[in-house]
């Protein structure tokens, strides 16, 4: 009994069966091998000179070279399941240079329309209606673009060419107005982590040199900020150099940036909370020392102003006047109590 990897193989090719025990032909392995590296050859020559709709097709053939390098059924068999996980995805891959090989101008035109619907991710699950539609859209119209289109239906050739151009224009809109709003946000946050952020860290690591308050907390906190600005990526193009670019490649040529990525914005939040926990707790401690100070010695203007600031309720004030020399004076005035 033929292996189903083989079988997919042989049928695609044309290799002669017994339909009755489903065997493949004495001698079928070897003439199915040897129509294998002579396609991969033929087709694998006529691409030097191709652009990037060959880019799958390329991919197709490195992955068959692997079972053309095979002898006999079981070699084929055992070198399918290393490389495709189910077998239907070899005759996949076999059918495009047998379109290549039949038609070769269809099958360019096919992959460079699948080649771009491919990369057009956008998120089926947006509650978002004409984004839901379009979703819709790329998936049928990834089904219709096969290879087998080429050879069978080269008819429907042009008709696929008018969907993919309406799913294009649908899809640039789409895609500038997202490319907008995530980098709105991510500026937002580069602002916020240069300014706002910097300074409640600057506050944060003197608080932390002060032994007399404890153990430093937070003290991943530069780390986490760098980790993820550096997860969002930066992009110069203007929305109008985006437009221009996207007929022909799917995503901005500056950033890349993939429909299904979203910012992380639950991790700027959970940082911004675990900074401000971090210096409230630093302000509770700072304000229980400065309260034992005065305590011990009286009234004193400076102590009682000091007290004010850090036992607000909101941390700002601190990060306003926390720099060395306030935490020279600190460091003095625990030092002395």
């Amino acid at each position: 009994m033929a292996g189903p990897y083989f079988e997919e193989l042989t049928q695609a090719l044309g290799a002669e069966a017994d339909p009755a025990t489903r065997r493949v032909a004495e001698g079928a392995a070897t003439a199915t091998t040897e129509r294998l590296r002579g396609l991969l050859e033929s087709v694998r020559a006529s691409l030097v000179a191709a652009g990037p709709s060959g880019d799958s097709l390329r991919a197709a053939l490195d992955r068959l070279q692997q079972i053309g390098a095979a002898y006999d059924e079981t070699g084929i068999e055992l070198a399918a399941e290393q490389t495709y996980a189910r077998a239907g995805a070899l005759r996949t891959d076999v059918e495009l240079p047998l379109a290549h090989e039949s038609a070769p101008e269809a099958t360019a035109r096919l992959l460079g329309m699948q080649s771009y619907v491919r990369r057009a991710s956008v998120p089926e699950l947006d509650p978002d209606i004409d984004q839901h539609e379009l979703a819709i859209d790329r998936r049928l119209l990834l089904q219709r673009l096969t290879p087998s289109v080429a050879v069978d239906a080269p008819h429907q050739i042009d008709e696929l060419e008018a969907g993919f151009g309406i799913f294009r224009r649908r899809y640039i809109e789409l895609y500038v107005q997202r490319h907008r709003a995530f980098h709105e946000i991510v500026a937002t946050w580069r602002r916020e982590f240069t300014q706002e952020h910097a300074a409640r860290l600057n506050a944060l690591r003197l608080l932390n040199a002060i032994p007399q308050l404890g153990a430093p907390v937070g003290s991943d906190l530069a780390l986490r900020a760098e980790r993820i600005l550096a997860r969002v990526p930066h992009c110069d193009f203007a929305n109008a150099d985006v437009r221009e670019a996207l007929p022909l490649e799917p995503r901005c040529p500056g950033c890349d940036l993939d429909l299904m990525a979203a910012p992380p914005s639950a991790e700027v939040a959970a940082w911004h909370d675990d900074c401000l926990t971090a210096l409230r707790l630093q302000q509770r401690r700072l304000a229980r020392a400065a309260i034992a100070r005065a305590t011990g010695n009286g009234a004193d203007p400076a102590i009682d102003r000091f007290l004010r600031v850090v036992q607000a309720s909101d941390v700002l004030p601190l990060i306003e006047v926390m720099d060395e020399s306030v935490q020279a004076l600190i460091r003095e005035m625990l030092a002395e109590h």
